[in-house]
């Protein structure tokens, strides 16, 4: 950059000796006679004719200039555009993991379209600010630093007069950037609704034609798309409005200079060569100058998308945990005891109270009750998604309340609703444990039942499945998700109905599976079927937010009874 500018300033400070040389009508004498001249020493060492001195010489420069500055361009570009993405890089990484410490309750209550455009729209804003930002920033920078050099060398009563309008125009320029900063935070948060509206549509499709409710939702996406044409407007005009007040003040200062140096010339305390020289350097100056304008906009759409991506980027990775615990977990705790515990979502209520329950190794516990009644928050408090408002939860006599990470180390889930990523049915499953081998993946497999229907797919357990599994039936979906759980080295399975999507066949012969191979295994089931209860040695009933053992398998017209009259099946 600093190289480039000092090109600039170069060509600059030619124009006097190429329009003296061009309008001279001399050819036998020299046209440039100053002997401190750069050309004047030059031309004397070269020991050329008189009359092709000053053009040769002139003519040599400005070839070497033009390939040095083409170079010095070259290596900005190169050095720069590098630069620039190993920065886009670690912050899209920053981001992902961010991402990452989320915690997916709160992220559901997020329109996924506008965490998309936080990812796309918004870092792309951060490489703007980078590239035309501070980058462009600091060339023209440099390049007013070697042009206003060049003007004060050559007059410094000229440059002062030519510099007068610099204090306005830096107080517009970060003015304008402030306002410009809060237009585009808007701008951001728009388009990230409008993304969100699209993503819906995709989702439920089938929703929206079964309905025949394209009208009504192609109102409510032209809804915020005006919005995001508006907000848009609004930022674009705001960065317009500098461009002419720059472009008047530059003016009056040319003007200014030209009417000052025609009286400097007649009075000969000015040569028409140093004030071409020093117009041109000042003509050049006022490029850049509006060139920081359009870099302090950029940078300041930069940081409104910063101060969007910050709930990402303060997402922080989990401790380190305690070694006891770390032991306890590695060989299975003996027993995890709720006392008292209360919780619930954000400020609302708690959904459960005072919950009392052990849970000792190897037991077989299944969760019913009506819907809405709490067993789905308490999976979330085990699985350490929901803190425990009061009481405890303890771990052979460690408290593990407010350590999620020790939760997800103990517990490994089967979500109600089944998700897989868009690749094969074995990355899915091994998803739950990165470092299981082949043999312990089709083995989780076998058990879970998903070999019954991989074998009649070409590729196997290497088949795709597609965006969020939908390539798969909903029970092959619960099923993956099974196998995921049961290959992960987690001592105690959550299993939110595992087999609400299976048929009466399918899930006897899974619940005939599991119980010969879980010999080993904590189990806690949330149910509304009364033969998959049955395979628990335990039946909790949760019901107006409080849990109570009510009976086991041998009580079984006890447990009939229950079932019948909440009609939980």
């Amino acid at each position: 950059m600093g190289i480039a500018a000092l090109a600039t300033a170069g060509y600059a400070y030619l124009i006097g000796p190429v329009m003296r040389s061009l309008f001279s009508g001399s050819t036998q004498t020299r046209v440039i006679t100053d002997p401190s001249d750069l050309i004047f020493r030059v031309s004397e060492t070269l020991n050329l004719p008189l009359n092709i001195q000053d053009s040769f010489v002139i003519g040599l420069a400005i070839i070497v200039l033009a390939g040095i500055k083409g170079a010095s361009h070259f290596g900005n570009t190169a050095i720069s555009g590098r630069a620039g993405q190993r920065v886009l890089h670690k912050l899209r990484v920053e981001l992902y993991h961010g991402l990452l410490s989320l915690n997916p309750l709160h992220y559901k209550k997020g329109a996924p379209g506008d965490l998309v455009a936080r990812f796309t729209v918004d870092l792309e804003a951060v490489h703007q600010a980078l590239i035309q930002g501070i980058v462009k920033l600091l060339r023209d920078s440099m390049q007013i630093i070697a042009l206003a050099a060049l003007a004060i060398s050559l007059d410094p009563m000229l440059a002062l007069l030519g510099f007068a309008v610099f204090p306005p125009v830096a107080v517009l320029i970060i003015r304008i950037g402030r306002r410009v900063r809060r237009h585009r935070a808007d701008v951001h948060a728009t388009f990230g609704n409008v993304s969100a509206v699209v993503e819906e549509t995709r989702s439920g499709l089938a929703v929206i034609k079964g309905f025949g409710a394209e009208t009504f939702m192609g109102t409510r996406f032209a809804q915020h798309s005006a919005h995001l044409s508006v907000a848009t407007v609004r930022a674009i005009l705001l960065k317009a409005v500098s461009s002419p007040f720059n472009e008047m003040l530059g003016a009056l200062a040319l003007a200014l200079t030209l009417w000052y140096a025609h009286h400097r010339i007649h009075t000969g305390s000015l040569t028409p060569e140093s004030f071409i020289s020093f117009f041109s350097a000042l003509f050049l100056l006022y490029q850049p100058i509006k060139g920081i304008g359009q870099a302090q906009h950029a940078i300041q759409e930069g940081l409104a998308a910063l101060d969007r991506l910050s709930v990402l980027r303060s997402g922080q990775r989990a401790p380190g945990i305690d070694p006891e615990i770390a032991t306890v977990i590695a060989r299975g705790p003996s027993l995890i005891c709720l006392t008292g515990v209360e919780t619930g979502y954000d400020h609302q209520e708690s959904v459960i109270k005072n919950v009392d329950l052990s849970i000792p190794t190897c037991s077989r516990i299944a969760l019913i009750g009506p819907s809405g009644a709490g067993k789905s928050t308490l999976i979330h408090l085990l699985q350490g998604f929901l803190p425990a408002r009061q009481g405890t939860i303890t771990v052979d006599g460690h408290r593990i309340d407010g350590m999620p990470w020790v939760c997800r180390r103990l517990f490994a889930p089967v979500p109600q609703e089944p998700y897989l990523f868009d690749d094969t049915i074995r990355m899915n499953v091994r998803c739950g444990h990165p470092n299981a081998s082949d043999l312990e993946i089709e083995r989780a497999c076998q058990i879970a039942g998903v070999t019954q229907f991989t074998r009649g797919l070409a590729a196997g357990l290497e088949s795709q499945v597609g965006p969020g599994g939908k390539m798969l039936s909903l029970g092959q979906r619960q099923r993956v998700c099974l196998a995921r759980a049961l290959v992960s080295p987690a001592p105690i399975l959550l299993l939110d109905e595992v087999t609400a999507c299976l048929d009466g066949e399918t899930e006897h012969a899974l619940i005939a599976r599991l119980a010969s191979h879980l010999e080993g295994r904590t189990v806690i089931m949330v149910t509304h079927r009364l033969s998959t209860a049955k395979w628990a040695d335990r039946i909790v009933l949760v019901e107006h937010g409080t849990a109570q053992e009510v009976g086991t398998p041998d009580q079984h017209q006890r447990v009939q009874r229950l079932f019948g009259a909440q009609a939980f099946g």
